[in-house]
């Protein structure tokens, strides 16, 4: 009795498995992320603290970095 309730345990969780697989093959690819871009994007290291920033987001970090930031306490 266990045994014939393990496999029909087993077969729901498949078929559940299934079922949401076949969900997302029907809904297709899925829209990236805002702010994503399929394009590499080039690396620019820091003279201050030697880490390495994606060349468009260079000012935000900078202005958040503790080593970086103007007026903050770091090096």
């Amino acid at each position: 009795m266990i045994r014939i309730l393990f496999l029909a345990l087993l077969a729901f969780i498949a078929w559940q498995l299934l079922r949401r697989w076949f969900a997302q093959q029907r809904s297709g690819p899925q829209a990236p992320p805002p702010g994503f871009s399929a394009e590499p994007e080039a690396l620019v290291r820091c003279e201050r603290c030697g880490i390495r920033i994606p060349a468009s987001q260079v000012a935000a970090v900078r202005a958040n970095c503790r080593q970086c930031g103007d007026g903050q306490q770091g090096g």
